[in-house]
């Protein structure tokens, strides 16, 4: 285990003792479904469909928000916050089982070791800030203020910290999380930081992974991302296949939305409703590109896992992993694939040979250091579950970014998403 992880493991363990006097006893209820959101909807998005049939049930439920939305004072992020409690009350999700990390939207792919300054809205006015805030859900503040009674620093240890906290009093049976190779840097670092948080907790769940950004306008088409055409109602249609860079890459598993999610009558519809909640990202248009989300299946990329040593490991069926270790600035290849590093830009680039365009572009660290302090890691992994090769680049020993390769073992049927 890392000197890093060493220190999370610690205060991971302090948190428990302090918030309830004494560790939660393992034999403590689990939660059967826990949903991590990058951003405020992306929970209705992805996940309305499972939150609802759960709530239908009796089944436990929970809702992890990493970001509350504010990038840049585009919109406010304690307004997000409340258009989030009340999409997912449509859902039956009440406000205590709501849960706000308030880290930088926009910066989670860029968390370091230093705090990383952020723009956001407070009372009225944009101003930089380096530390967590929320209003709303449960405690009615961000979850580090809520336990501590002060902020956490926008930092990777902090947010790996809060997130394992709560993974391990919620003791989640499923997972869903948004995927690593979902376009948006903050969709694929959420599962980065999931991933490490994951190595601290005794109990693995059962994981579902959801792409929300493709890259172009999927769900709604595959034209290019800007403007994307406007949504009709397709609540009795399945979640199209993956386009473009990601075509033939089929979901393993289509979870039905309950009957009531599948009504055209957006008063009575759940997942509309909670989608039209977030006033701020629809702006009350009755076509907006989000609406395209509600379907009648919900399609996940599932993956589970077996302890290995101090770490959780993937369990697949495929063979071959291999990786090779380097510090930034040397040459880092395995197999068909290599990674450039530009410090001064703070990114990695995955090139795949003979391949003209990069195979992915990784933000790193806002901190990254000198080259010959830093060290990376590449891991390629077939995955014949899936008919694709994953690629995982691990900075400072956790992970950073994971690549999709699906044209390196896909058969035709695959690449035709059947």
């Amino acid at each position: 285990m890392t000197t890093a992880s060493t220190s999370r493991l610690g205060l991971l363990v302090l948190t428990l003792l302090s918030c309830h006097g004494a560790a939660r006893a393992p034999s403590a209820p689990r939660t059967r479904w826990v949903v991590i959101a990058p951003h405020l909807d992306d929970e209705t998005l992805i996940a309305s469909g499972v939150l609802a049939r759960a709530v239908e049930a009796g089944e436990s439920v929970a809702v992890v928000v990493m970001t509350n939305g504010d990038f840049d004072c585009v919109h406010d992020g304690l307004v997000r916050e409340g258009e989030s409690v009340v999409g997912l009350a449509a859902l039956g999700v009440p406000e205590d089982r709501v849960f706000f990390l308030g880290y930088p939207d926009g910066g989670l792919s860029r968390l370091g070791r230093e705090p990383l300054p952020s723009k956001r809205i407070e009372d009225g006015h944009c101003t930089t800030g380096t530390t967590t805030y929320g209003a709303r859900g449960h405690g009615k503040r961000d979850v580090h203020g809520a336990r501590f009674g002060k902020h956490a620093v926008y930092t990777h240890d902090a947010v790996v910290s809060d997130l394992a906290t709560l993974l391990g009093e919620l003791r989640p049976e499923n997972v869903v999380v948004t995927h690593p190779s979902d376009t948006h840097p903050d969709h694929a670092a959420t599962y980065a930081l999931f991933r490490s948080a994951l190595d601290e907790i005794a109990e693995a769940p059962r994981v579902h992974r959801a792409i929300v950004h493709n890259g172009d306008c999927w769900p709604t088409g595959p034209e290019p991302r800007e403007p994307c055409p406007g949504a009709r109602l397709s609540v009795d249609e399945p979640t199209p296949a993956l386009s473009g860079r990601l075509l033939g890459y089929a979901p393993r598993e289509r979870i039905p939305v309950p009957a009531s999610c599948r009504t055209h009558d957006r008063a009575a519809n759940p997942k509309l409703r909670a989608i039209g909640a977030h006033a701020s990202q629809t702006r009350m248009n009755p076509e907006s590109y989000l609406f395209s989300f509600a379907r009648a299946d919900e399609g996940f990329f599932p993956e589970t896992f077996a302890r290995e040593g101090s770490v959780w490991r993937r369990v697949t069926s495929g063979g071959g992993r291999v990786s090779q270790m380097a510090t930034v600035g040397q040459r880092l290849a395995v197999g068909d694939y290599r990674l450039d590093v530009d410090v001064a830009r703070a990114e990695a680039v995955l090139r795949k040979k003979d391949a003209s365009e990069p195979l992915q572009r990784w933000p790193l660290p806002h901190d990254i250091g000198r080259p010959w302090e830093e060290e990376v890691e590449l891991v390629v992994e077939p995955r014949a579950d899936d008919g694709v090769v994953e690629v995982t680049l691990r900075v400072r020993q956790e992970i950073c970014g994971v690549a999709v390769d699906v044209s390196a073992n896909a058969s035709p049927s695959a690449r035709r998403g059947r």
